[in-house]
C-alpha cells in the first residue's frame, strides 16, 4: 500500500509483476532473434532489447509522475537535448518518475528517467539540461551495451538462439537488464557523458554554465544529502567533475570542435535572448563581440535585447551597422522601422517607479526575527540532514541485504545445483529417495505454508523499506524547501537595507497604518508570517527525527531477521524449519509496525510541508513582485510565458486580473497543473487575505514548484552583476 504520492513503487503483487515480466521478455527476446536473423543491424537490436526490457521492469515499478507541468518542464527541455542528439538511429524520449530521490538515467534504447526529486533540486533550466544531455551523452556512447558485454559476454547471445537454453538465457538477460539503471559505468565513459553533456547542452542553446552550477552542488553537497545518495555513488567525485566542467567553460571554443568561442556565446545568447533574460543574453553577445566584432548574428541579438530593454539608441545604430555588413538583413530592416514608427513609452517599456522604501524601525523588527529563525536553523537543521543521509544510507545497506537473498526452492534428498539458493529440506522420513504419498503431501502442505509466510515476510520487508524511503525523501525535502525560502529572504533582507529590493505589490492588510505605505506593510506582514511557519517548524523537527530514527531502526530490525531466517533455511535441515518459522514471523511483525509508524509519521510531515509551501509561494510571490518593479512590462510578459510554458496571451488576459506578476505566476502555473483555464481561474478569485490557501487548499504540486523556482532564479540573475560564468568560485 503506498505511502500518499511519495511511494515510488507500485502495488502490483510480485506474482503478477514477475508473470508479466517474463510475458514481456518472451515476447522482446522473440522479437529480437527475429530481428537478428533477418539480418537487422546487432548492436542497435541488442540495444533495444535490453532497453525494452529494462524499460518493462522499471514502468512497472516505479509510478510516474501525471504533473502536466513538470511533465512538460522536463520534456520541453528534452526535446532541445534530442535534436542535437547524434543518435538519429535511436530517438531520445523522457519521462519523470514520481518520487523524491534525486536520480536519473539513461537505458540504451533511448527512453532517459529523470525522479522527481532531481527537478526539484534544481536551480535553472540549465541545470536541467546538463542532467539530461548527460544522459543522452551515455546513448550515444553506447555505454550500456558495452556494460552490458563486460558482464556476460556475445556468449549469451547464443544462448539466446539455442532453444535448450532458452529460459535460462532470458532469465540472466532480465535479471540483467532489469539494473542496467543501477549499473555503475567505468569513469572513462562517465567523462566521456561529461563531454557529451556539455557539448549537447551548448548544441541546443544553453549555458554549460548549468554543469558547472550542478556539478558544484553536488561537490559542496556530497555524502550530506540522502536524496543524491544513490545519483552520487555511481558517478565519479564530483569535485573533479566540477573541475573538468570549470576549464570547458572557461575555454567555451573547446566544447564543441566546430564552434569557436564567439560562435558558442552566440548560441549560449540566442537561448538567454528566447527565455526573455536578455540582460544574460546581452553579456555573452557582447563576449562574442569582443572575439569577432563584425558577427553579424551577434550584432543582430544584442540589437534586439537593447530593445527589448528600451536602449534605443544604442539598438538603433547597432541595427546599422549590421546594416552596413548584410544591406538585405530582414530583421535589421524591421528593427530600425520599429523604432521609426514605435515612440518610447516608459509605461511600458521603462521599468515602473520604486515603491516606497520600509521605514527603518519596522526594517529591524524583520531583520531581528530573521536572525533569530536563522540561529534555530544553525542549531537544528545540520542534525536533520545528517539523520536523513544516515538513514538512507541504511537504507542501501539493507537493500543490498534483501537482494542478495537467494531465490528459494524445494526438494528431497542432495542437489548438484552449484547456484545458491534457500533450499527447504522437509523432514527425516524424507531423506530416503522414494517418499509415501501421504509424506509427500504432508511435505508438500508444509512446504506451501513456509513458502507464503516466505513472501510475506519479504513483501512486508520491501514495502516497510520503500516506507521508510519515502518518509525520508519528504523529511529532507522538506528541511531543504525550509532552508531555501531563508535564503531567499536573507537576500531580500540585505537588498532592502541597501534599497536594493523593494516591496510587493498592493495588498490589503488588516490593520493599514496612515503612516505606514499599504505595500511596506504588506512587505514586512509577509515576512513575519513566513519566519512565524518556519519557526514552528523547526521547533518540532527533534521529534521528527527522532521517529525518523526510530523507524530506520524498526525496519533494521525487520530485514535482520529476514536474513536470519535465510540462513536458517539454507542449511536444508527439517529441525531449523521452525526456528525459521518464527524468525519471519519476527520480520513480518517488524515490518507492519514500521509501515503503520511510517505512514503516522507521513502523515505529519505531509502537513507540516504542506506549510512551508505555502511560505515557499509567498516567498516566490514577494520576490517576482519586486523583480517587476525594474523590469519592462513587455519583459515580464515574455518570461511568464515562456517559464510557465503558457501562451502570451493567455498570460497578458492573467496580468490584468493579478495585483503583480508574483500572484500572476502562481496562478498560472496551478491553472496548468490543474489543466483548468488560467484567465477564469483568476476571475474567481479575490486577492486578499488568504487567497493563496484558496488556490491550493492542500500540498503544492512539484510543477508549481520547479517552475517558480526556475523563473525566479533566472530573473534574479538578470540583475546580478557579471560572475566570469561561475566559473571561479
Amino acid at each position: 500500500m503506498p505511502i500518499r504520492c511519495e511511494t515510488p513503487i507500485r502495488c502490483d503483487t510480485p506474482t503478477k509483476a514477475v508473470s508479466d515480466m517474463r510475458r514481456f521478455i518472451g515476447i522482446i527476446a522473440l522479437v529480437a532473434v527475429i530481428g537478428l536473423l533477418a539480418g537487422c543491424d546487432l548492436e542497435r537490436e541488442v540495444e533495444k532489447v535490453l532497453g525494452a526490457i529494462s524499460q518493462a521492469f522499471l514502468e512497472m515499478s516505479y509510478s510516474t509522475s501525471d504533473d502536466p507541468l513538470l511533465v512538460e518542464l522536463t520534456e520541453s527541455v528534452g526535446r532541445r537535448v534530442a535534436e542535437v542528439s547524434p543518435r538519429r538511429d535511436m530517438p531520445l524520449k523522457f519521462r519523470v518518475f514520481n518520487t523524491g530521490e534525486a536520480n536519473a538515467f539513461a537505458l540504451p534504447n533511448g527512453r532517459i528517467y529523470v525522479f522527481r526529486g532531481m527537478l526539484e533540486m534544481t536551480d535553472t533550466e540549465d541545470e536541467l539540461a546538463a542532467v539530461l544531455a548527460h544522459e543522452a551523452g551515455h546513448v550515444a556512447g553506447r555505454h550500456s551495451l558495452k556494460q552490458f558485454r563486460l558482464s556476460l559476454g556475445i556468449s549469451l547471445l547464443a544462448d539466446l538462439l539455442n532453444l535448450d537454453k532458452r529460459s535460462e538465457a532470458l532469465q540472466t538477460v532480465a535479471s540483467i537488464a532489469s539494473m542496467l539503471y543501477q549499473l555503475g559505468y567505468s569513469r572513462q565513459q562517465e567523462r566521456d557523458a561529461d563531454t557529451y553533456g556539455l557539448r549537447l547542452a551548448l548544441l541546443a542553446n544553453y549555458d554549460p554554465v548549468g554543469s558547472v552550477a550542478l556539478f558544484r552542488k553536488f561537490a559542496q553537497e556530497e555524502g550530506k544529502r540522502a536524496r543524491w545518495l544513490i545519483y552520487l555513488s555511481t558517478h565519479p567525485p564530483s569535485d573533479e567533475r566540477w573541475r573538468r566542467a570549470k576549464e570547458a567553460v572557461t575555454h567555451l571554443g573547446s566544447i564543441e570542435r566546430d564552434l569557436p568561442a564567439f560562435a558558442a556565446h552566440t548560441r549560449i545568447a540566442d537561448g538567454y535572448a528566447q527565455r526573455g533574460l536578455y540582460r544574460q543574453a546581452m553579456r555573452h553577445y557582447e563576449a562574442a563581440l569582443s572575439e569577432q566584432p563584425n558577427h553579424v548574428p551577434a550584432l543582430l541579438g544584442l540589437a534586439q535585447a537593447k530593445e527589448a530593454w528600451g536602449e534605443r539608441d544604442e539598438a538603433r545604430r547597432l541595427y546599422e551597422r549590421v546594416l552596413e555588413r548584410e544591406p538585405n538583413n530582414a530583421p535589421a530592416k524591421e528593427g530600425l522601422e520599429r523604432l521609426r514608427q514605435t515612440p518610447p513609452t516608459p509605461s511600458s517599456l521603462a521599468p515602473r517607479p520604486s515603491s516606497p522604501m520600509i521605514r527603518p524601525d519596522l526594517l529591524a523588527q524583520v531583520r531581528d526575527e530573521w536572525e533569530r529563525i536563522q540561529k534555530l536553523a544553525a542549531q537544528r537543521q545540520p542534525a536533520a540532514f545528517q539523520v536523513a543521509s544516515d538513514t538512507m544510507g541504511l537504507g542501501r545497506t539493507l537493500w543490498e541485504r534483501l537482494s542478495a537473498l537467494p531465490p528459494m526452492t524445494s526438494g528431497y534428498g542432495k542437489t548438484n545445483d552449484s547456484k545458491a539458493r534457500i533450499t527447504i529440506r522437509f523432514n527425516s522420513r524424507t531423506e530416503r529417495q522414494d517418499p509415501s504419498p501421504f509424506d509427500r503431501w504432508q511435505d508438500e502442505r508444509r512446504w506451501q505454508t513456509l513458502m507464503q509466510r516466505w513472501d510475506d515476510s519479504y513483501d512486508a520487508c520491501v514495502e516497510a523499506m520503500l516506507a521508510l524511503h519515502a518518509v525520508t525523501a519528504e523529511w529532507e525535502g522538506m528541511q531543504d524547501e525550509a532552508r531555501q525560502v531563508m535564503t531567499m529572504w536573507t537576500t531580500m533582507l540585505e537588498g532592502a537595507a541597501k534599497g536594493e529590493w523593494q516591496p510587493a505589490s498592493p495588498q490589503p492588510v488588516p490593520r493599514p497604518s496612515p503612516l505606514i505605505p499599504q505595500q511596506a506593510q504588506s512587505w514586512t506582514d509577509d515576512a513575519l508570517r513566513v519566519a512565524s511557519a518556519l519557526h514552528r517548524i523547526l521547533m518540532t523537527a527533534e521529534q521528527d527525527k527522532d521517529d525518523l530514527q526510530n523507524l530506520s531502526r524498526q525496519v533494521q530490525r525487520a530485514v535482520t531477521a529476514l536474513t536470519s531466517a535465510a540462513s536458517l533455511l539454507q542449511r536444508g535441515r527439517s529441525s531449523f524449519d521452525w526456528a525459521a518459522e518464527l524468525r519471519l514471523i519476527d520480520a513480518q511483525t517488524f515490518a507492519k509496525s514500521a509501515l503503520a509508524d511510517a505512514r503516522a509519521l507521513m502523515k505529519r510531515l505531509a502537513d507540516k510541508r504542506a506549510e512551508v509551501e505555502r511560505a515557499l509561494l509567498t516567498t516566490y510571490r514577494t520576490r517576482l513582485s519586486a523583480l517587476e518593479e525594474k523590469t519592462p512590462k513587455p519583459i515580464v510578459t515574455q518570461l511568464l510565458a515562456y517559464h510557465l510554458r503558457t501562451p502570451t496571451e493567455t498570460v497578458t488576459t492573467v496580468q490584468r486580473a493579478t495585483p503583480d506578476a508574483g500572484a500572476a505566476a502562481i496562478l498560472l502555473a496551478v491553472a496548468k497543473v490543474q489543466r483548468k483555464d488560467a484567465p477564469t481561474l483568476a476571475k474567481g478569485l479575490d486577492f486578499k487575505g488568504e487567497w493563496l490557501t484558496r488556490l491550493i487548499p492542500e500540498r503544492a504540486p512539484s510543477g508549481v514548484k520547479v517552475a517558480l523556482r526556475w523563473l525566479t532564479t533566472a530573473w534574479e540573475r538578470e540583475f546580478e552583476p557579471p560572475r566570469d560564468d561561475e566559473t571561479k568560485k
